[in-house]
């Protein structure tokens, strides 16, 4: 286990203060609404990431197109802010600061 001792220290990304160096990366679980909407069920699935000691989490990618496949995290109107802030504030409450993607790309507008 002293090999991993430096996984469990302190880091930091720029000005971000992290709690370790546990990082978990984004994996499209399609939880959110119907609608793009943060729902209970997405909250509680990064809430147990952030409770069970990840550091930083990397939120699956949110799109800016008006609609989306269902499950799909929007971000294209100011409607879906306070479920992104309800996000956020969940993954703080357990110590862990987060990042978001966006998963637009070029020439995949449809």
């Amino acid at each position: 286990m002293s090999k991993f001792v430096k996984l469990f220290e302190p880091g930091k990304m720029g000005k971000i203060e992290i709690k370790n160096r546990i990082v978990f990366a984004p994996c499209g679980n399609h939880y959110s609404s119907i609608y793009g909407f943060i729902n209970d069920r997405l909250l509680a699935y990064y809430g147990e990431r952030a409770k069970g000691g990840a550091g930083l989490i990397v939120i699956e990618d949110s799109y800016c197109r008006k609609s989306g496949k269902s499950g799909r995290i929007l971000v294209n109107d100011d409607k879906y802010i306070p479920g992104l802030q309800e996000l956020v504030d969940t993954i703080h409450k357990w110590g862990g600061e987060n990042h978001s993607t966006n998963g637009d790309a070029p020439g995949q507008h449809r």
